[in-house]
């Protein structure tokens, strides 16, 4: 019952407390930083020192070894799907969903035309603009009537003379 105690009193003691306290604590961190080369020159030679001496030492540092060789042995499961490969499903993902989206869109459009157009059909019947447009074609150019007449060097009017520009005659800027 007492080392019941005792060890949930370590639980909640800080490491330094417990360090302090038990020997093997300290022998245990020691060791574990030996085996990480976290440790100065001088830890380094008292690990080695109890290495050398302590039994009980070197059966932790063995277990230890063993716990770390094994650690190292435990296959990491591959990844599902690599970053690449996911970042182009979300991304087809969202093309589906837009696509759909505009798919509805336009469907909705499309529908709301023919009820617009089948609604006006039936209120306005035959008197739609649309229906007397297509009923009533364009009146027909009268035969008769008197082309158009262009002139070009016989005005039908006549220009006034401040109003026509004078032209420079080629032929006597190039003979002098």
């Amino acid at each position: 019952m007492e080392s019941n105690f005792n060890e949930r009193n370590c639980e909640n003691q800080s490491e330094s407390e417990q360090s302090e306290m038990n020997p093997q604590y300290t022998r245990f961190e020691l060791l574990s930083a030996y085996l990480d080369g976290e440790v100065t020159p001088a830890e380094r030679r008292q690990v080695q020192d109890w290495l050398d001496t302590d039994p009980q030492t070197q059966k932790l540092y063995t277990r230890l070894l063993r716990l770390r060789q094994e650690l190292d042995n435990i296959p990491i499961a591959p990844v599902a799907s690599p970053s690449t490969q996911l970042s182009d499903q979300v991304f087809a993902r969202l093309d589906r969903h837009s696509r759909r989206k505009r798919i509805a869109i336009i469907g909705g459009a499309a529908i709301a035309t023919v009820v617009i157009g089948a609604l006006s059909s039936l209120f306005f019947g035959n008197k739609s603009p649309l229906f007397q447009a297509a009923e009533n074609p364009l009146a027909p150019i009268e035969k008769d009537s008197e082309p158009l007449k262009i002139a070009l060097n016989h005005p039908i009017i006549e220009i006034p003379a401040a109003a026509i520009l004078p032209i420079p005659d080629s032929n006597r800027t190039n003979s002098k």
